[in-house]
């Protein structure tokens, strides 16, 4: 699980803080596994699309 952490740049309370370079690889690295686990998935489906398309047609002998 990715946490954020507040890092302090000043004593200006106005400023609440700033994200590191390593939270935005972070962020980076678990948006392109979100997006891999997408494409690996939607493969997965359309796999099991193709099979049982095929699967009918052998079935009803289209």
């Amino acid at each position: 699980m990715f946490t954020f952490s507040i890092i302090p740049q000043n004593k200006n309370p106005n400023i609440i803080g700033m994200i590191t370079k390593n939270q935005v690889l972070g962020i980076k690295n678990l948006a392109y596994q979100n997006m891999h686990q997408l494409l690996y998935t939607s493969a997965k489906v359309q796999q099991f699309i193709n099979n049982s398309t095929q699967q009918l047609k052998n079935y009803f002998k289209l």
